[in-house]
């Protein structure tokens, strides 16, 4: 059962789970994911692929009885294909966190704008 559960989860990891993202210019960023069936893939997004309203931070603490305290942050993205991305927080920005921290940020100000256009 468990080995079931395993698979599927790989399976559902492959091509969502970043390991890299770099920004080409300010219209365009490279994303490199895990694949299952090979090492990596490179796709290549435009900024508006993403959807500004779907952005999921997580902490990525999980305690269990009897066993060490993990810290993995992790953030959700959601493309306009509907498509979700897992970004290992810890994970490759060749331009610094920081760049990547205000691509996420300007997305979350593009939504708070969009919220308060439509109050």
């Amino acid at each position: 059962m468990l080995g079931n559960v395993l698979t599927l989860s790989f399976c559902w990891l492959s091509n969502r789970y970043v390991l890299c993202i770099e920004f080409i210019d300010e219209k365009q960023l490279k994303i490199k994911t895990w694949s299952l069936f090979r090492f990596s893939v490179t796709y290549m997004y435009a900024y508006a692929d993403f959807i500004n309203n779907d952005i999921q931070l997580n902490d990525g603490t999980t305690i269990l009885p009897n066993a060490p305290i993990v810290i993995a942050p992790w953030d959700g993205i959601r493309l306009m294909n509907g498509k979700k991305l897992l970004v290992d927080a810890q994970g490759e920005f060749p331009q610094g966190y920081d760049a990547y921290w205000a691509f996420i940020n300007g997305k979350l100000l593009q939504t708070k704008k969009a919220r308060k256009q439509q109050l």
